[in-house]
């Protein structure tokens, strides 16, 4: 046996060993390195939602700590004291007067109907002051009520 012939022989059993112990070696290390990944990445998320949840559990504290007592219902008493956080003492002020036309609180934007295209009889309907015929009716009412 020449010493060529050992080399090839050598070189062809090798190969076929590395090939074989290389797909087996290189599945383990991915296997290793998702694993990790995983859990890397599961504790970032845990984190970071146990950094959420604390930060909603103090920003709830402030809120309790700030509130006060319009309601003996706790759900409804939250959502007022929300409220009244969103109104200033100008809003309060003005707030069911002829000045508040279309008040600037939140959620009372302007209203979207357009009476230019309805016939006249509609129009003094919806543009009706019927400030005097309210006073009216709650003179009404309480001259009815009997105690």
């Amino acid at each position: 046996m020449k010493k060529s012939e050992l080399v090839t022989i050598i070189r062809e059993a090798m190969r076929k060993e590395l090939k074989t112990s290389l797909r087996v070696i290189i599945k383990e290390e991915i296997k290793n390195a998702l694993k990790n990944n995983i859990k890397k990445e599961v504790i970032k998320e845990k984190s970071e939602s146990v950094d959420t949840f604390k930060k909603n559990i103090t920003n709830t504290i402030d809120l309790e700590k700030e509130t006060n007592a319009y309601s003996k219902k706790g759900k409804l008493n939250l959502i007022l004291n929300e409220t009244a956080k969103l109104m200033t003492e100008e809003d309060l002020a003005n707030f069911g007067t002829e000045n508040s036309e279309e008040s600037n609180l939140p959620g009372m934007e302007k209203s979207v109907l357009n009476t230019s295209n309805q016939p006249e009889h509609i129009n003094k309907v919806l543009n009706k002051n019927y400030s005097q015929f309210l006073k009216k009716m709650d003179e009404k009412k309480s001259k009815q009520f009997r105690p």
